[in-house]
């Protein structure tokens, strides 16, 4: 705005000095003044269209520059989707690799004696506070020991993760929602299509379905620069259909806030989250 100010500014100046060297030159030359005014208007409606002439050549390149750059800023953008639509899919690949490979979920692995020591307090903290939704111990063994490994190796918080299945699913393995969202974290449909190979029933897998979710809310968060409420808001929209900044949606994501407290858990020898794809 203040660029095509000045435009129409220094325009109206240049109009002004012509006028006036031309002006200027006729009374020099002692040109009746009827004369005068005519040639006058003249030079002002000449220099006026040379303006215009200008002015609209000037702003045909700004708006072709601006159509280069926004076709530039489109194809960058369409290769950033693509690039990480590409690694979503290599890690979703790979889950689901391992999952046929091994029946057994990952087993942590520690160098130092004191996170193993701690990820163990953990590990028996969480089952007894999940005992009532998954009362055999193998089974709750197995969720917690993969929610572990998915959580951390996405760089994700376990208590966020766990509060989002308690909210999504509440700890249901073949929880199926109205839009057909699936599994622990209830992954939309969709995501196996694009993702994977179109199995819908693989999201009932349990390292699978971990993968999914914790990837996908990892993908969130890095869209929106670690904002938890705007990358719980995109995951809740798309597995269970809510819209963004409504008061469902927002109740929604205090309800995954909420919950979460219920699985926080403090040691100072647990390590930290992995950086995500470690």
């Amino acid at each position: 705005m203040i660029i095509h100010v000045a435009e129409w500014v220094a325009s109206l100046l240049f109009l002004i000095a012509v006028a006036a060297v031309g002006t200027a030159l006729l009374w020099r030359f002692r040109i009746a003044v009827t004369r005068v005014l005519i040639a006058f208007v003249g030079l002002t409606v000449l220099a006026g269209f040379g303006i215009y002439w200008w002015n609209d050549r000037a702003a045909a390149q700004a708006a072709e520059q601006a159509r280069v750059a926004a076709v530039k800023q489109r194809d960058a953008e369409t290769a950033q989707r693509e690039s990480e639509a590409r690694l979503l899919q290599d890690s979703i690949v790979t889950a689901q690799t391992a999952a046929i490979a091994n029946a057994a979920p990952p087993i942590p692995e520690f160098t130092d004696v004191n996170e193993r020591l701690a990820y163990l307090r953990w590990l028996g903290e969480m089952s007894g506070r999940l005992i009532g939704r998954m009362p055999d111990w193998a089974v709750r063994k197995e969720f917690l020991q993969t929610l572990w490994y998915e959580s951390r190796r996405a760089g994700l918080d376990t208590s966020l993760v766990l509060g989002l299945i308690q909210s999504s699913s509440n700890f249901q393995k073949f929880y199926v929602s109205d839009r057909g969202s699936r599994g622990f974290l209830a992954v939309g449909p969709h995501w196996v299509a694009d993702l994977g190979d179109g199995d819908v029933q693989k999201l009932f897998h349990m390292q699978t379905n971990l993968r999914y979710g914790c990837v996908m809310l990892r993908h969130y968060i890095d869209q929106n620069r670690g904002d938890l409420f705007l990358s719980l808001q995109q995951y809740l929209a798309d597995s269970r259909g809510l819209t963004p900044n409504s008061p469902a949606m927002t109740t929604a994501v205090d309800g995954v806030f909420a919950a979460q407290g219920l699985w926080v858990f403090s040691d100072v020898h647990l390590p930290p989250p992995l950086n995500p794809g470690g």
